[in-house]
Order: structure tokens, then sequence, then C-alpha cells
């Protein structure tokens, strides 16, 4: 087998051109030009239908002989080889049951791709490069037969110049690509911590177990330009004033040689949909070999910001940017870009390291609480499809995310991301590819400069991207990894400038955690103390019809606590295997947290599989909910909270909001409720009561930036008893005020002692907030627990005092059951129901309470494989109360909506009766 690493490098286009445009031999060492070409009206981007072929490993860099002769097959770019197989029916979907262990060979070879294309007549005369932009991780190019050169890394970072390109007939570009990862077939693979690569690509088990990604998961580009020509711009605002905003337009000018003559670099800003008061302005360059840069600022009269998500609106602005000659345009670029000033300012956290800086983000000068979340990539094997990006990130949106970090164990995310952020005002903190205790001797620093320049230029225009990191958990100082972060400050400063930069993540003041305890103890935490909680989540488990898809009925329809409860990871494989593989972190350290969340709402050691996730679910929404309400309550101390995860990239159990098909789970409406405003709250001294028990709850209400203030709110406040009946209520205390901001603000503080029937039961405590005409604005339901461990005075004591470590109720009480106990009746009506396209689909569905008592944990259904997002779910339902609840569909296609099987559910009722009488 060859060194990938030993194949010579292609010639620069600068180099190349210097030379007199002298074609290059074959086997010429030359340097390759990283620098990435903006996108242009000017350029074919290579997706779509291609041809896909595996050979061995050859020993050299050349095409096969009977390259017409191989097994080829249709492949649509861009794509990962394992996707490529099973959407051509060559192998088994690679999450399902134990295919995995199948599909190692894939790494193994080389594979090829083909295309035949043809080129536009204005590629006639020019200079024509290939972008290289996701080939992962060696790639080798031939055009029309012509060795082109290599590239290495899984982030782009590599182009080369394109000769003998054909505009009367049709071209061909074959790509031969070759897997890195740290397991690489039988040879032991890449050392640790050597490859420019997500982690989670690599073998990582937290990724798609033990497989590792190959294929090209970017489009190639072609770009074709004249000279001199424009590159790279940046767009950026200098400062805002109370009636403008200062922009400076920045561009490379590039040239083949010095010029003898001054051209004119002219910037025309406008609005993206909207019209706004022209300005332009002009500046003069004389062009030199390789390229000089143009300034050019400008004033933006009464301009519209971009705000973050909840904040205000996403309004976007485009710079056409001309290059001309006495008075001819030569060249033309436009850059969307959006007015906006993002900075870290003082908080009120006392700080308790000399390394921790300001953790209050100011946007366009005004402070904000963060609500966020952690983003692995969405998928385990790089399927990086549009839709699926609209998909998740929609519903972040949804669920008021204002900022995602971008975690160090995962990649730098394709364009459509950064895209969809900016229109949906959703924050980016990006790390680069450092994780989890790396010292990366191995890494080759000259590709990983190259990455970072390349990433900095193509992202640094997006209003969504606000932070830079070096990375995720990993010592930044230490020798093997410092110079890599010295060259991510060093680039992000010179080739950006308008944004912080850390070094590692936890670092500046941030906290990572994982606590075991109740949630209540939330309130105890850092999460109130600051300054910024930038990782924080519970362990949960794919959706009960996830689990149909990828494992056997028989595990799917099992009782898995008998086994799990012993919390053996040999009993676990050996009665489940497909369960088991499609786990991480099976650990002592992670599992309790997990069982002991879930065991408060479902008997783990009896109920069957789908039963035991929603329970698992539940416990892990309670657990986000408290946080984000902690969290919310420590402002300015904390600046802001990241829950960890959003998805998996694959379907497994762990801490996840969505489940890595992406169903979300009720962790994510909890959340969403969390992240709302006006949102009240109790301030809960326990999870877990005791019959007696003198119980004093202070409440709370937060609001958000942009709001009006709230004048004159009415806080209810209700007791209920187990069997849902209302046992004291709170309902007279004085109207409050809610002003705009992130502060939150006081309401009645409520006291009561837990009565004797409580004992082994859940108790209910539910908040609503009404506005001045009566309004209901939010309502927010708490279940607390009376355990009978509890009734031991001894463990009592030692179980408050300190943190309250979660409690495993092997004998109840839990919810479910006792609900049960507690029918309600519920009443679903399909009010529209459209198909919208092959993949999409829409459902509005009333809900009434048609019974005598509150339904709990209540939403609509929808039967089947397909995916679907409601506005809201599992939410409690009073008697007589309606609720209209808007469903999105990711469908199958062929599906139509005659397919689509509804029902109204809550965990006291759980069947419904559809507008025709019949359940369905």
């Amino acid at each position: 087998m060859s060194n990938p690493r030993s194949i010579v490098l292609v010639a620069s286009a600068s180099a190349i051109l210097v030379a007199g445009l002298r074609a290059a031999e074959p086997d010429a060492a030359l340097r390759t030009d990283y620098k990435y070409a903006w996108p242009r009206p000017d350029q074919v981007v290579l997706d779509g239908p291609w041809r896909l072929a595996h050979t061995d490993l050859p020993d050299q860099v050349a095409l096969p002989e009977n390259l017409d002769d191989l097994d080829w097959f249709d492949a649509e770019l861009p794509t990962e080889v394992h996707w490529a197989l099973y959407r051509a029916k060559k192998a088994g979907h690679p999450y399902v049951g134990l295919n995995t262990p199948d599909m190692r060979w894939v790494e193994d070879g080389a594979w090829w791709f083909r295309k035949r294309f043809a080129t536009p007549e204005s590629f006639r005369g020019k200079y024509v490069r290939l972008m290289v932009e996701g080939t992962d991780y060696y790639g080798h190019y031939w055009l029309n037969g012509k060795y082109l050169g290599r590239s290495e890394g899984a982030f782009g970072a590599a182009k080369m110049q394109v000769s003998g390109l054909r505009t009367d007939r049709p071209n061909e570009l074959v790509v031969r690509v070759e897997c890195a990862g740290y397991k690489l077939g039988g040879e032991g693979g890449a050392p640790h911590a050597s490859l420019v690569k997500s982690e989670l690509w690599s073998g990582w088990k937290v990724g798609a177990y033990d497989l590792n990604t190959v294929g090209i998961w970017r489009p190639l580009r072609l770009v074709a330009t004249g000279w001199p020509c424009l590159e790279r711009p940046f767009v950026r605002t200098l400062s805002l004033g109370d009636e403008s905003a200062a922009i400076r337009a920045s561009v490379e000018v590039c040239s083949l040689e010095d010029v003898d003559a001054d051209y004119d670099v002219a910037v025309a800003i406008r609005g993206r949909g909207f019209d706004a008061p022209p300005v332009a302005g002009t500046t003069r360059v004389r062009p030199r070999q390789n390229m000089v840069l143009a300034d050019v600022d400008l004033v933006v009269p009464n301009p519209r910001l971009w705000w973050p998500n909840g904040l205000g609106d996403q309004p976007m602005y485009e710079a056409e940017i001309t290059l001309s000659r006495d008075g001819q345009p030569v060249d033309r670029l436009v850059v969307p870009f959006g007015i906006r000033t993002v900075e870290r300012g003082l908080g009120g956290a006392q700080r308790t390291d000399y390394a921790q800086k300001a953790w209050v983000f100011h946007v366009n000068g005004r402070p904000m609480f963060v609500k966020g979340t952690n983003w692995m990539p969405i998928d385990a094997l790089a399927d990086v499809a549009p839709e699926r990006y609209e998909w998740h990130l929609s519903m972040a949106r949804d669920a008021g995310i204002q900022m995602i970090r971008i975690w160090g164990g995962g990649i730098l995310e394709s364009d459509v991301f950064y895209e969809l952020c900016d229109r949906y005002g959703i924050m980016v903190w990006q790390d680069f590819p450092l994780t989890c205790g790396w010292r990366a001797r191995e890494i080759d620093r000259h590709l990983w400069k190259n990455t970072v320049m390349w990433t900095v230029f193509r992202l640094r225009n997006h209003p969504s991207l606000v932070f830079w990191c070096g990375g995720n958990e990993f010592p930044p100082d230490d020798p093997a990894n410092s110079d890599l972060v010295g060259t991510i400050a060093r680039y992000t400063r010179i080739l950006d400038g308008s944004r912080p930069f850390m070094a590692a993540s936890p670092d500046e003041g941030d906290f990572h955690a994982y606590r075991q305890w109740d949630a209540s103890e939330c309130w105890n935490s850092q999460l109130v103390r600051g300054p910024f909680g930038s990782e924080w989540g519970s362990h949960g488990m794919p959706s009960a019809q996830t689990y149909r898809e990828i494992v056997r009925a028989e595990e799917a329809d099992a009782a898995i606590g008998p086994t799990l409860l012993k919390m053996d990871k040999k009993r676990m494989e050996e009665r489940f295997p497909e369960i088991a593989y499609h786990w991480v972190e099976f650990q002592p350290s992670r599992l309790p947290q997990m069982l002991s969340r879930g065991s408060a709402y479902d008997d783990l050691a009896t109920v069957p599989l789908g039963r035991f996730t929603e329970a698992v679910a539940a416990g892990s929404a309670e657990f986000y909910k408290y946080s984000a309400e902690a969290a919310r309550s420590g402002y300015p101390n904390n600046g802001g909270l990241l829950f960890w995860v959003w998805k998996r990239p694959w379907p497994i159990v762990g801490i996840q909001i969505c489940d890595g098909f992406g169903q979300p789970l009720a962790v994510y409406y909890d959340v969403k409720r969390a992240y709302s405003s006006p949102w009240p709250c109790l301030v809960p001294p326990h999870l877990n009561y005791v019959p007696g028990d003198e119980v004093e709850m202070k409440t709370l209400v937060f609001s958000e930036v942009n709001r009006a203030d709230l004048r004159g709110a009415r806080l209810a406040v209700r007791l209920l008893d187990p069997q849902l009946k209302e046992r004291q209520a709170w309902n007279d205390g004085p109207a409050i005020d809610v002003p705009a901001g992130p502060q939150s603000v006081a309401g009645p503080t409520v006291r009561f002692t837990v009565p004797d029937d409580f004992a082994r039961s859940f108790f209910f405590v539910v908040l609503e907030i009404h506005d001045a005409a009566g309004k209901l604005l939010a309502r927010n339901a708490y279940t607390f627990r009376c355990p009978p461990q509890l009734e031991d005075a001894a463990f009592r004591e030692e179980y408050r005092r300190g943190a309250k470590r979660g409690l495993q109720l092997t004998e109840g009480p839990w919810l479910r059951p006792q609900l049960i106990e507690l029918p309600g009746k519920l009443n679903a009506r399909v009010v529209a129901a459209e198909k919208e396209s092959e993949t999409r689909g829409r459902l509005v569905v009333e809900v009434e309470n048609t019974g005598e008592r509150p339904t709990v944990m209540t939403g609509v259904h929808v039967e089947g494989r397909l995916r679907y997002v409601a506005d809201d779910a599992f939410f409690w339902l009073e008697p007589g109360e309606r609720r209209t609840v808007k469903l999105r569909l990711r469908l199958i296609p062929g599906e139509s909506p005659a397919d689509w099987e509804v029902s109204a559910r809550a965990w006291n009722c759980p069947d419904s009766q559809t507008d025709d009488g019949q359940s369905p």
C-alpha cells in the first residue's frame, strides 16, 4: 500500500501562471494554492449524477488500465460511499441492526468517481480552477485523462489549476478517493489525533460505531476568471450609530503580474428582499503580482439590523463589488451580509480565575441571555442534504434556540448550515476540529494552516457566526497543540478580527457539566452562579418509532428493564445485541443518571421498550426544563446556556434533544417552553417530598429583550392532589409588570404543607400567567413525588444533605401508572392536511379535553415511519380546553395524506376519538 502522504502536490495558480502557464509534468513536486475561491456566476457545480466503482488500493497514482470495465453504479453527488452503496441497493442500511461490521471493507480500498459534463463557452480563454471542498480524505483528480493533483483533509482547502478543459464536447473528471481513519482496514489506520477530520467520522463510537467516512461529501466546483480578478471579499460592520452603520468592504484584486494601470473597485450596497437607500463607494488600485487589498468604507443610513432569534428580524444586505478599468467592467462579485455587532460584555459573575472573561453577549449594543444548544454533525456518515439542515435548524428556531456551538469533535459545516443560521437568527459558535484530550503531534501543520485560512475566508461574511474557538476539551497549551491553536488565533485575527477567539472550551470561565443529582439541584448550581454553561445535559434514548426501524421486533417489543437495570454491559449485549450496539457511554458514571430520572415516570423493570424510552425522555425533559429555568434566573451572573446536544449523528442512546433519525423527544418540547417568553417558573427546594414537609417555593417570570413590557400580568398557582383535583390555589396576588429584557421578575411565594394522602404518589403544581385582559400566555406544570425511601427519617436527612443524588424509584411512585388509573377523554379533529412536496407535509389538529380531569403529557401522535414535529406536545390540557396543534412532517416519497393515522394522546388518555366518533 502506498503512503498517501507521500504523493506530490499540484502547483498553485500563481506559480504556474508566473511561469508562463507552462504545463506541469505529472510527477513534478509543486505547491498547492489553498486560497478559497469565492462563488461566482461563472462556475460549474459538479453535483448530481456520477458513477462510482471500487478497486483495491493501487500502489501508484494512475488511472486503472481497465477503467471502463470496473463495476460502475450510479450515485448522486455529494455522497459518502456507505450511503451510495445503500441507495444503490448494494449494501444494507448502515444504522440498522448489526449491519455495520459487514461494511468495514468499504474503508480498505480505493473508490473511483467519474462524471461527464459540459462547460459553457464563457470558460473559453479563462483561468479555471477546480475547487475541492469536501473530499474525504485523500483525493486524486484526472481531467480528460490528465492528472491534476491531489487533496488531503475532509474540509476542502484545496484548489488546482485546470487546463485542457473542452467547451465543444463533454469533459470527464475522474476522482480517486481513499479513506482515512484511526482504524483504517487491518493496518491500524492513522495515528491518533493526526487527521484534519471530524473525530466522529473517524471510527469513534460516538459516531457511527467503528465506521470511517469516505467519499465526496460536498460538491466540486469549477471556477473561471480572467485577470485581474476579484477574490475573497469581506463585508463587516465597524460600528453602529444612532441612525447609521459604518461598513467596510475589503476584497483582493488578484493579478498574474504587476499592471501599469489603475483599476476601480466599486461597492454598491442594497437590501435583499427590501428597499434600502442606495449606498455606494469606490477606491482605486494598481494590481500587483499575486494580489493587492482594496478597502471601501461606507455609511448605511437607518440600517435594518440583524438580530438573534427572538430579539428581532434577520434582514440581509448584499454588496455588489465590481472591478473595472476605464469604465469597463472586468469582474464582479456579490456578497450577502448582515449589519450587526456582537461583543462579550460585563456580567455580574465574580471572577474566580485570571483567564475568566465576561460572558454576557451584547448584540447591537443590547445585552442578552443566550439560549442555545451544542451541535454534532447532522449525520455520522456525512449525509448533509440541505433538506436535513432545513428541518433541524427550523426546529431549533421554533424552539427559541439563539446559539449553536459546533462542537470540536464535529465538522466545519456545509455552507447551507450557515446560510440557514443567517436566515433563522441562530448565532454560531464555531469550534475547530480539535477535541477530547488530543495531543495532536501528528497533524500535518501545513494542511492545518490552510484549512484554518480556507475556513475563515469561507465563513467570515455570515452574520450568524459570532465566536471562534480552538476546539473541545483539550489542552491548548500542550506543546503538541499550542502551535495549532496559535495558527487559529493568528488567522482569525488577521483574516477576520471582528469576532472573539477562545483557545478551547471550557477555558475562559465557561463550564461543561453532567450532573447526577435531582433536577431541583440546578437551583443550587453553577447554572445560577455562571458565567456561561457551554455544555450541560442528561442522557436519553431514541424514540419508540425509531427503535422499530433499527432493531429487530424481538428487541423493539421487549421489556429491557430486568436486564438493563443490572447495569451489566455483557448481559445487555447477549440479550439485546442490537439495542446494545446502538449505545454509547454504557458506564456506571452515566447510566444511573438516565435511569434514576426515568424511574419516576414508569416502572422501568416491567414496561416494554416504547414506554421505557418515553419514561427516560420525560425524566430527561424535566432536568432540561429545570436547567433552563435556573440558568435564566442567574442572569447577569450567567450569560447563557448551551444544552448538550441537539441530535445524535446516528440513532443511539446518549444525551440528545432529538434522536438520531431526527424525531424530537419530550426534551425538545420542554426546552422550547422553558426558553419561551413570558415564562413562569417555580424555584422548588426538592423534587421528592414526604407528607408533613413544609414547602416554600418562590416564583419567577422570564421575558426577552425585544418583547414589549408586559403590564398588569397575573400569575395563578394551583396545587393538585394525586387524583388531579385542586387542593389549594394562589390567585389573588398583586399584578406583575414584566419589563422587556433578560432579567427575571419575582412573583408571589407559594407555601403549603404536603398532606398525608400524598404519600407514595405524585402531586402537581401548575402555574399560569395571564395578561391584563385575562388571556392565558403560558402554563408550566410541575410533577413532584413522595417516594417511600424518604419516609425513613435517617435516609431523608442523609439524602437532603448536600447535592441530592437522583433516586432510583424501584418501588414507585410512578407517574404513568398513577395517571392510567385517572382516565381522561380527548377528541381530535383534523382541521387541515396538506402535502406540500414529496418530502414535506402539514397537519393542523384541534384537540379538546372532553373529560372531567386534566390530561397530562398530551399531544398529537402520527403513526408510522415519517418524522414530525408539533408546535407543542407533552402538554397539560384542562377539562373543556381546546388546543390547535400544528405539525410539520417529513414524508417518505410516495406517501399521501390518506396514509396518515392521527390521534390525540395523553398518559391518562392513550387513545382519542376522531371527529367521526371512531377510534383511530
